[in-house]
């Protein structure tokens, strides 16, 4: 354990002593996610709610907010301001973690300590786990894999309720993640409970004696799994992504020749960004677990039989499927499994499954290397090396005539050298060990395999540019909390938080780079746009919302642009962007908006028009077909200071329109939290009170302590109907309600039907 330690620290270098950090989605995404979460806690608020993206977020509902990652989010926890470097400290953590289950699995599996050393860095830093640290939900989940192995074999062997409760905890925890990764690695422990089953000596004893603990393991990982995917099931019909068609789905297919970098970690020139020619996402076409490991596998494991041994043959199944899974469209066992396994259209990127590929890996060179310190023999069999090396030759073949065809030939063989000397001396190592017949001789060069296989990594993998970047680019994230930073310094101050003169109000931030799409979330901005695959449908059908920050916002047929009611409504006081105006916005004038400030490559553009976060309405225009004026752009020509577009009337008053009565409406907000909101008004007469703030039918409203209707005001924002008096108002969101779960139920079936 000492040892692993001790590589992971080398390992971890370029983070740790190199004042780098990784980059991409992890920065642009999930560190301000799991920031908001925390300090939403530590401040003593539910996260549950997040205003600070897209007008309003379910944030509880969504998978990738990382709220059901127990570890991380105590981490995340312990400081007052959460660095860049403190979370991903978090996330080598997690793989540190990944590395120690395997590990344990190796004492358990009675394999040597330097096999398990050995296995233990293919699964910490080889292939996927290094290349995609970027999303780090699935680094998470990957990390709880082996635990949850662990506990599983540990409960079918031993029948003990113990094991069946840990591993119910854990693998609901990894499987509370709800990314694909962790969906396929539940299969893959559902699997290895039944190959458990199925090889058994007497099935059904064996079931007689052990049902208790499999009930107990269910029972317990249902329990586990409850809360976070009751939240998912209510978002999902509300969401722009309840599902992917097929045809959506295999758009991110793994090319087949992306299994070169095996073998050649460079051969699409992967080392720079730039400069790569391998067609697919580069981060996701890379495999290389080190030469030592992949000529073990090569040289060793296939030829000799080794891994079609009964110890090993279901992994190595599950490694054969995952690479099937992951090149979706150019085998039919993908649409297969679309088509037939419930869960699978949940997702897009095939390419996830290289994740289970990589435990695979990960295992079967611990397996060999167990089998070849163990003074095993190899002995090869003609027709495994035959079909191996036909399997080889082809996918080379295919990769020489691509590189041709684009010029790259000559590159391409240039690199191919250092690849080919490196695997001719792992070879020879690995030939040394086997023929030796001394243990103590043999365990002293398994040790210089892993040294080499860290220092392969180490030179090759941690640090790559597919994990990280230096830290002083990041200015608006490594500056910290505004005061700081210019652009947030001056929203902040001018947004209106303390809410004297109608705010709080939002910024519009958009085509302002990754950094800024979610970032409103940690400097207490509120703003309508974000970075985020899954958002509200409704807010994306009424006022457009960018999926992420490297692109500007999509207009709607409600709102083509920023000249209009909506954008008023939304609040929004101030655009940013690193665009021109006429670029974001062709129809509006320029004379509409004012240039407010100019810093950092960013421009501010003040909205005179805003109106204020509650408006008190005193007239109705009634729009029975609210759907479809929303797909048509149907936008209601009235006054909106002082008309409220409804779809149907408020229960508690008759037909009237206007609203009965004559006299002022006031309203003040007097508390606004992430999941309260309490108004105070003075009414002299009938009034609908909207809150600007994004309609979640989770929401509730209370007048004087007595549930209301909560109305659709607007096409997309909150209400309330008040009569005369004096009376408060409290907006409140309310998930886990009972009303909530009905509502959530009959969606549900909706969605079914």
């Amino acid at each position: 354990m000492v040892t692993l330690i001790a590589l992971w620290l080398i390992l971890c270098r370029p983070w740790f002593f190199g004042d780098r950090v990784v980059p991409y989605d992890s920065k642009g995404q999930f560190y301000p996610a799991l920031s908001f979460v925390s300090q939403s806690l530590r401040a003593g608020e539910s996260p549950c709610w997040n205003p600070y993206i897209y007008g309003g977020y379910p944030m509880c509902s969504d998978p990738q907010s990382m709220i059901f990652s127990p570890l991380a989010l105590g981490l995340m926890l312990l400081p007052s301001q959460p660095t860049m470097q403190w979370f991903d400290g978090i996330e080598l953590l997690h793989l540190l973690l990944g590395a120690i289950g395997i590990l344990l699995l190796a004492v358990r599996f009675r394999w040597s300590l330097v096999a398990g050393l050995f296995a233990a860095l293919v699964y910490m830093f080889g292939g996927s786990a290094a290349a995609r640290m970027q999303h780090v939900p699935i680094i998470f989940a990957y990390s709880y894999f082996p635990f949850a192995l662990l506990a599983l074999d540990l409960a079918l062997q031993t029948n003990r309720l113990r094991w069946a409760v840990c591993f119910g905890v854990v693998a609901g925890i990894m499987a509370a993640h709800q990314v694909q990764v962790s969906y396929l690695f539940s299969l893959v422990l559902i699997g290895y409970g039944l190959h458990t089953i199925a090889s058994a000596d007497f099935v059904r004893h064996f079931l007689a004696t052990r049902w208790r603990t499999l009930a107990m393991a269910t029972v317990t990982g249902i329990m586990v799994l409850a809360v976070p995917i009751y939240l998912t099931l209510q978002f999902l019909p509300l969401s722009t992504r309840p599902g992917f068609s097929y045809e959506t789905a295999v758009v991110d297919s793994l090319p087949p020749l992306a299994f070169l970098t095996l073998f050649a970690r460079n051969f699409f020139n992967n080392s720079n960004i730039y400069l790569y020619w391998g067609g697919a996402d580069i981060t996701e076409t890379y495999f290389y677990i080190g030469i030592v490991p992949i000529v073990l596998i090569a040289a060793y494991g296939i030829p000799s039989g080794i891994l079609f041994d009964r110890k090993f043959r279901y992994f190595l199944w599950v490694g054969v499927l995952a690479i099937l899974y992951a090149i979706g469209s150019f085998t039919p066992f993908y649409w297969l499994a679309y088509h037939f396994a419930p869960g699978v259209n949940l997702y897009r990127r095939p390419p996830d499954a290289t994740f289970v590929m990589n435990a695979v890996l990960a295992l079967a060179t611990g397996f060999l290397m167990d089998r070849l310190l163990s003074g095993s023999r190899m002995r090869v069999k003609l027709l495994y090396l035959m079909g191996e090396l036909s399997v080889l030759a082809a996918l080379f073949a295919w990769g020489f005539h691509d590189a041709s065809r684009l010029g790259k030939l000559s590159a391409v063989f240039k690199g191919l050298w250092l690849p080919v000397l490196f695997a001719s001396i792992a070879f020879a190592l690995l030939y040394t060990i086997g023929a030796s017949r001394s243990r103590q001789v043999r365990l002293r060069l398994g040790l210089v395999c892993v040294l080499l296989l860290c220092g392969d990594l180490g030179v090759y993998n941690a640090g790559s540019s597919l994990n990280t970047t230096s830290a002083a680019s990041m200015t608006l994230l490594s500056t910290g909390p505004a005061g700081k930073d210019p652009i947030a310094n001056f929203l902040s101050r001018r947004l209106d938080s303390t809410r004297r003169e109608g705010g709080p109000f939002r910024a519009e931030i958009t085509g302002a780079g990754s950094e800024w799409a979610d970032s409103p979330m940690m400097l207490g901005i509120q703003s309508t746009q974000g970075d985020n695959p899954m958002r509200v449908k409704l807010y994306q059908q009424v006022a457009g919302a960018q999926e992420s920050g490297g692109v500007a916002r999509p207009f709607t047929q409600l709102m083509p642009s920023y000249a209009g009611a909506l954008f008023n409504l939304l609040g929004i006081k101030y655009v940013v962007s690193s665009r021109s105006l006429s670029e974001l916005s062709p129809r509006v004038a320029l004379a509409d908006l004012s240039l407010a400030f100019d810093a950092d490559g960013l421009k501010i553009w003040e909205n005179p028009g805003v109106l204020p976060r509650v408006i008190a309405a005193t007239e109705i225009f009634l729009e029975p077909d609210l759907r479809r004026a929303i797909v048509d752009g149907k936008l209601a020509p009235v006054d909106y200071r002082t008309t409220v577009v409804l779809q149907h009337l408020p229960e508690t008053w008759g037909p009237a329109v206007p609203l009965p009565g004559r006299g002022e409406v006031n309203t003040r907000l007097i508390s606004y939290r992430n999941m309260q909101i309490i108004l105070a008004v003075q009414a002299e007469r009938d009034a609908i009170v909207v809150l600007n703030d994004l309609y979640y039918p989770y929401w509730r409203v209370y007048v004087d302590g007595h549930e209301r209707e909560l109305l659709q005001a607007n096409y997309m924002f909150r209400g309330v109907h008040v009569k005369a008096g004096e009376q408060k108002v409290e907006f409140r969101f309310e998930p886990f309600s009972g009303p909530g779960i009905k509502g959530t139920w009959a969606r549900l079936r909706g969605k079914m039907r």
